[in-house]
């Protein structure tokens, strides 16, 4: 936990290097108060997704009778559910700057710092899901292969566009309450908008494109050919994608900036 002067100290400056300590000094807080007074600790980080990925495996392959294509079902579902959750995890934390209103009263700094932190807290646990990915794939006879190394490449699209979506979601959410109430369904539908529990042929010819304009159907067809299937991602689309969303970042942090002098009165 951060002690009040250590805190009034970083916040009373606002250089490129104080920043960065204050974000990591605020997700090393957020991690701790995460786990604090939890037997288990980290070790959910681990159970979490586990138990996720058994539920939906049994609804959609043993009830639903989907399959994965070319790929094994457990491997092929893995893939998927961990670069979305990531995304909804971050995009859900709508309250991030509302809930701060003890840090925004104190002094200034940017604001996007405080939904940043949470997007850093989730990329531990995306990390930790790429490893049970990896395993799980293993244990399907899916080893890594040369093309594991692009995978960083194609998660840059993913961390970018949440970061984004994270920073306007809790911005707006700031003037819009009602945001909170439609966020949840904003996310069940792009959830089953994406080839997360099905795969990509299932979907009519005349609706494919949609899914080479969808940053996170894109992220997950990258990481089921790097790590799964062992052949390079589509160059052209990832670098539109990447391109994308740093437009979209540079957008949101751009908005953010331009309201935060608003946001203390309505807080």
């Amino acid at each position: 936990m951060l002690g009040q002067g250590h805190l009034r100290s970083i916040l009373g400056r606002t250089t490129s290097s104080e920043q960065r300590r204050l974000i990591l000094s605020l997700t090393r807080q957020q991690l701790h108060s995460r786990y604090r007074q939890s037997v288990l600790a980290v070790a959910w980080s681990v159970i979490q997704p586990l138990a996720l990925i058994g539920v939906y495996a049994l609804f959609f392959r043993g009830v639903l009778r989907l399959d994965g294509g070319d790929l094994p079902y457990l491997s092929f579902i893995v893939s998927g559910l961990v670069a979305w959750r990531f995304f909804s995890s971050c995009v859900s934390t709508l309250s991030s700057i509302s809930d701060s209103l003890h840090l925004i009263s104190k002094a200034y700094f940017p604001r996007e710092v405080i939904p940043l932190v949470h997007v850093l807290v989730n990329l531990i646990d995306l990390g930790v899901g790429l490893v049970i990915m990896v395993v799980i794939a293993a244990s399907q006879n899916l080893y890594p292969s040369i093309t594991l190394v692009a995978l960083p490449l194609v998660l840059v699209p993913l961390v970018l566009f949440t970061a984004a979506a994270t920073i306007l979601a809790s911005s707006v959410a700031v003037f819009v309450r009602d945001l909170r109430h439609g966020m949840p369904l904003l996310l069940q539908a792009l959830f089953f908008a994406t080839p997360i529990m099905y795969a990509p042929f299932r979907v009519p010819d005349g609706l494919r494109w949609l899914l080479n304009a969808n940053p996170i159907a894109v992220v997950i067809a990258g990481i089921r050919d790097t790590v799964l299937r062992g052949v390079w991602p589509t160059w052209y689309i990832l670098a539109f994608h990447i391109a994308l969303a740093a437009g979209c970042y540079l957008v949101a942090v751009s908005y953010v900036r331009s309201v935060e002098h608003r946001m203390v009165d309505l807080l």
